[in-house]
């Protein structure tokens, strides 16, 4: 909803009429009072701002939208009005590239990266980006975007699903009694499981992006 009123409203500005409404929702597919409804959280989280004086509405930047933590490091991503209306999945697809994006930033800087106690290194030192996969934690994804974890696992699946990012599980077997793996679960969340007479571990998902995110372009507003 807000980005079809970016795009309606060039300007930055908007009555938010029935016209509008309307519109909207003929192009989301959707009815007049979810889209009413959205917009009364656009205006509830200050996403949009009412002038009183001229009734007109201001729509936020999308630098002004963004995370403080990550102002130096803006990207964007062009998709059409199909993928819009899957904008579920394209979220997903954005949060996780996004975080891809970062691993191999870090990498490049640090030549090694720390996840939930793993240290990756000499697997990645010719790290090729949206060629190889990386190790995303689903934990570190809400962590970072301030999103439960089942939101999270939830824009993930979304974006598999339609293609958008590809997603690689990784296990490793483990030589342990079930006694010694009842506790194991008991501290790390039940990561440890039985397959064909055999204890294996979950590890991190490994994903690669198949969209691309671009630098920010100053033009945008």
């Amino acid at each position: 909803t807000f980005l079809l009123l970016k795009l309606i409203n060039t300007s930055g500005k908007s009555k938010v009429s029935n016209a509008e409404v309307s519109l909207i929702a003929i192009l989301l597919s959707c009815n007049e009072i979810t889209v009413k409804r959205r917009i009364e959280w656009l205006v509830k989280n200050r996403w949009i701002r009412r002038n009183q004086k001229t009734s007109y509405f201001t729509l936020k930047s999308f630098k002004n939208i963004s995370f403080p933590k990550e102002n130096e490091y803006f990207r964007d991503c062009e998709f059409n009005l199909e993928e819009l209306r899957n904008f579920k999945a394209q979220l997903g697809a954005i949060v996780f590239s996004f975080l891809y994006l970062r691993f191999a930033k870090t990498l490049r800087k640090n030549k090694v990266v720390a996840i939930k106690g793993a240290t990756y290194q000499s697997l990645y030192v010719d790290f090729i980006v949206n060629a190889e996969f990386a190790p995303i934690a689903i934990s570190g994804a809400s962590s970072f975007y301030g999103l439960n974890t089942s939101k999270v696992q939830r824009l993930k699946h979304a974006a598999a699903k339609a293609g958008l990012i590809q997603v690689k599980k990784k296990f490793t077997r483990l030589d342990l009694s079930q006694h010694e793996i009842a506790h194991f679960n008991e501290n790390t969340n039940n990561a440890a499981f039985f397959a064909k007479n055999k204890i294996f571990l979950q590890e991190i998902d490994h994903v690669r992006p198949k969209i691309d995110l671009s630098r920010f372009r100053k033009s945008y507003k």
